[in-house]
């Protein structure tokens, strides 16, 4: 297993992430999944799914795929089954809009990757997602042709939380998807630093809405 990136359920069997993660994939040259972990009783289990298909941020200003914007959804639709169900949850959207400078925020992912995994001996092999609290300590607007406003958090994300959720701490809406993190230090020891930026909620959601497929069983989402 190789984790390189977080992804968020944000529409029926539509996950959201950055373009960058789905191209790290694509360098693999090996099928792409996506890992869910699921508990049950006492136990937990780690399940994978395919990744299907994926689709590169459509720009709604010009109609076409916009690199620019670090956003992707891939489509996985998995099969549910009695004994393996699939349940997970598809998040509730916040309104970005609102957000201002000072806001708290908390942030979840999979910070440093598959070595997250490997820091501590006790604790190998069980993967779950870390998750850091904050503020927004920026709005930045868009100030090219092609950009979309980001949002500055307060917050140290190592890379593998790219494609991360930005929560509301208080009722637990989604507010935006973590792109990029700054770094110190050299190219052979980066250490983040507590300035991450996100793509909004306003961009991510209406993106999502747009996009529907029809399984091979003529299931439509």
């Amino acid at each position: 297993m190789h984790i390189v990136g977080t992804a968020i359920h944000g529409g029926d069997h539509k996950f959201v992430t950055c373009l960058h993660v789905v191209e790290a994939i694509n360098k693999l040259k090996k099928s792409g999944y996506f890992l869910s972990r699921l508990s049950r009783s006492n136990d937990v289990f780690y399940l994978p799914y395919p990744i299907e298909i994926t689709v590169r941020y459509m720009d709604p200003r010009t109609n076409r795929a916009n690199g620019n914007v670090d956003l992707a959804v891939f489509v996985s639709s998995a099969r549910s089954t009695p004994e393996i169900p699939f349940d997970i949850p598809v998040v509730k959207w916040g309104n970005s809009t609102k957000l201002g400078v000072g806001d708290p925020i908390i942030v979840g992912g999979y910070p440093y990757g598959t070595d997250m995994f490997k820091f501590v001996t006790s604790n190998r092999g069980v993967i779950q997602p870390t998750f850091y609290q904050g503020i927004v300590s920026a709005i930045l607007p868009a100030t090219r042709n092609g950009e979309t406003r980001l949002i500055q958090l307060s917050v140290p994300c190592a890379g593998g939380t790219s494609g991360g959720a930005v929560f509301d701490p208080r009722n637990g809406r989604v507010l935006g998807m973590v792109t990029s993190c700054v770094h110190a230090g050299s190219a052979a020891f980066r250490v983040p630093q507590p300035i991450s930026y996100a793509i909004p909620s306003e961009i991510i959601a209406p993106y999502v809405k747009a996009i529907s497929f029809e399984t091979r069983s003529g299931k439509r989402y």
